[in-house]
């Protein structure tokens, strides 16, 4: 393409980065992601040029799928240079980690918020607003984590900073995030639902929902930090 062409092609890609950032906000709390909407979708735009750059036609990827995960990982870039996923916040994830392993064990079913919350020696209503102020540390874990087929696939990400690829078989993670989302309750399984396989944005799936924003990245969260639990044994 000539200069004009490609302005004219980026142009055209640009509600891309918009929508993009629809679905990242989901982890964020509402008023960070109010005050880093500018700086995420500015980062968004520099992904879009760059996944521009680096496609490769004769690939089996659309550009569209392709510059979806350059948009995200540029945001994402954004959120780390500006600690939102700060060590603290991801430290606090391992905590609340633990005590929804130790509670489902100890119990051996679902563990409540209150019961979690028991756990930690603090209310469910302090709970969930935790949920909200660990949400950015969640966000990774849905990198590669997409659709084919309408199954769950291409989990790449691992909670716990491992690495998939060490493992003996890519398969048995996605057999075990399959299931470990079969296990959910209803709203947290249909909210990662809505959000993965419909690729709504979060203000889209409250309304579908017909709950707030802020509940849903609640709901979110939540639904992340029973995933990231059930899979844990795999990347120890």
């Amino acid at each position: 393409m000539n200069g004009q062409d490609r302005d004219a092609f980026l142009e055209a890609h640009l509600p891309l980065v918009k929508r993009v950032f629809s679905r990242l906000r989901i982890g964020l709390p509402s008023l960070a992601a109010t005050q880093l909407q500018d700086d995420l979708l500015s980062a968004g735009a520099l992904g879009l040029i760059q996944a521009y750059d680096k496609f490769d036609p004769r690939s089996a990827a659309s550009f569209t799928t392709f510059a979806s995960y350059r948009i995200r990982g540029a945001m994402l870039d954004e959120l780390r240079r500006q600690d939102w996923l700060s060590k603290q916040s991801r430290q606090r994830l391992k905590e609340i980690q633990r005590a929804w392993a130790i509670c489902e064990q100890d119990l051996g079913r679902a563990a409540s918020d209150e019961e979690v919350a028991e756990k930690l020696g603090i209310s469910a209503e302090r709970l969930r607003e935790e949920y909200v102020e660990i949400g950015p540390a969640t966000l990774v874990f849905l990198e590669g984590l997409g659709k084919e087929s309408g199954d769950w696939k291409n989990f790449i990400a691992d909670p716990l900073s491992s690495n998939p690829e060490d493992l003996n078989s890519r398969g048995q993670i996605v057999k075990e995030l399959a299931q470990a989302i079969s296990r959910l309750p209803d709203q947290e399984r249909e909210v990662l639902r809505l959000l993965i396989q419909e690729e709504l944005g979060q203000n889209e799936i409250a309304e579908v929902l017909g709950i707030s924003a802020s509940r849903i990245s609640q709901i979110y969260t939540k639904a992340v930090l029973r995933l990231q639990v059930s899979l844990k044994p795999l990347f120890e």
